[in-house]
């Protein structure tokens, strides 16, 4: 893809081991475009993390009204009583107590119902490096810190993994910024639903299977491994999304590289996500198993996808006319982002192969359970499948994916 070599070059040919050629680096980046990409990733967050600070009510302001807000330092002592926000805000006090206070490890909420797992919860995020920063901080600042360094990572991410594609640096910037700005992340931290920040790591494990591929290395599918990981102990939803992305990256530079490598990378980011994430994973599964969540048949129309995706109105609390509140289906996409994805597919040719099923799949997923051969029913048919929740969660991968046909449009133009 663009400048993205899978094969490399082979040690053989190198000779003696005095006349090899230095071992490739991880990330194609050099020093001075590293610190700027951290400074800019640090810049961005700051921007959209702006209206977090805003007033803390059941019904938030839309655009217009925090814009004209002034931040209310109040969120570092108060905490939400409402809704999903109490929910979350409970999930991370209870591991943040239980140290703080007890200095025990939190595998149990002696709190709600008479006790009941913490790591079994599905929406749980203890095994998180995050958690670290709760203890300093406090409860209410280390989620809002860990809201904004989520944004700053999945800027950063989408940067890395353009430049991984063979991207100039420009075109990276705008897979950089259009993934997390779209609506979809600031209506679910709006609502509280702090699952699904891990979302933000999706790009990383993208980039760290395509260095695998152009290093001829194993390390950095291992380190996909371990990021990958960490979308299931952070979250839940973004590990299945994140899954399925590997998936078809891999096969798709299989069949157009001829080669088994990205497959067996794909694999081996497999093996280490679920050896890393197993300390989650098999409470959780017994948990659902003994409790599953299935909430029932969930759809949206093709006038309710249009509506979500590119209506001006995306505020959490609008009239919606999907089973559920507009929350779970908004992930606003610009139009000059959506002419940059146009003349991606219409222009990138092999290198928009990957994305362009992304798009359908995930499309096709969003709309939910159409018919009794929807593909949202094939996913059910696996374990656990059938805690997926609402279809409208399908907008995050779809918008990543589209996304990243902008970045390659914006390569072409």
């Amino acid at each position: 893809m663009g400048k993205f070599q899978l094969f490399g070059t082979s040690d053989s040919d190198a000779g003696e081991v005095a006349s090899r050629p230095p071992r490739p680096p991880l990330f194609l980046l050099s020093r001075r475009e590293t610190l700027w990409l951290i400074a800019g990733s640090l810049f961005f967050a700051l921007i959209y993390f702006y209206p977090v600070l805003c007033a803390l009510e059941p019904f938030p302001p839309g655009m217009s009204g925090w814009r004209k807000a002034l931040p209310d330092f109040r969120h570092f002592t108060l905490l939400p009583c409402w809704g999903d926000p109490d929910l979350f805000a409970a999930l991370r006090w209870v591991p943040y107590y239980t140290l703080s206070h007890f200095h025990q490890l939190p595998f149990w909420n002696p709190y709600k119902c008479g006790g009941m797992p913490m790591l079994g919860n599905p929406e749980s995020a203890i095994v998180t490096p995050f958690l670290l920063f709760y203890l300093p901080l406090g409860l209410t600042p280390g989620m809002l810190f860990e809201v904004y360094l989520h944004l700053a990572l999945a800027f950063a991410g989408g940067y890395v993994l353009g430049r991984e594609l063979g991207l100039r640096p420009l075109a990276c910037v705008v897979l950089a910024a259009m993934f997390p700005s779209s609506s979809w992340l600031p209506l679910h931290v709006g609502a509280g639903q702090f699952n699904f920040l891990s979302a933000a790591y999706l790009p990383w494990i993208l980039a760290l299977l395509l260095a695998a591929c152009r290093t001829r290395r194993w390390y950095p599918a291992a380190l996909g491994g371990l990021v990958c990981a960490l979308t299931l102990t952070e979250g839940n939803y973004p590990f299945v999304y994140a899954a399925l992305l590997v998936a078809m990256l891999a096969l798709v530079l299989s069949i157009l590289h001829l080669s088994i490598r990205p497959l067996a990378a794909a694999a081996l980011i497999g093996v280490f996500a679920l050896a890393f994430g197993a300390l989650k994973l098999i409470p959780v599964s017994e948990m659902l198993t003994l409790h599953p969540r299935f909430y029932g048949a969930s759809w949206i129309t093709w006038p309710g996808v249009l509506e979500s995706l590119f209506s001006h109105n995306q505020d959490s609390y609008r009239p919606s006319s999907q089973p559920f509140t507009f929350v779970e289906f908004g992930g606003y996409l610009s139009a000059p982002f959506v002419a940059l994805a146009l003349i991606g597919i219409i222009g990138a040719g092999r290198n928009a192969v990957t994305w362009i099923i992304g798009t359908i799949a995930f499309l096709l997923l969003f709309r939910g359970d159409t018919g009794p051969h929807a593909l949202i029913t094939y996913l059910h048919l696996f374990p656990l499948g059938k805690n997926l929740g609402f279809c409208g969660r399908w907008v995050m991968p779809l918008v990543f994916c589209v996304s990243v046909l902008a970045a390659l449009g914006a390569q072409l133009v």
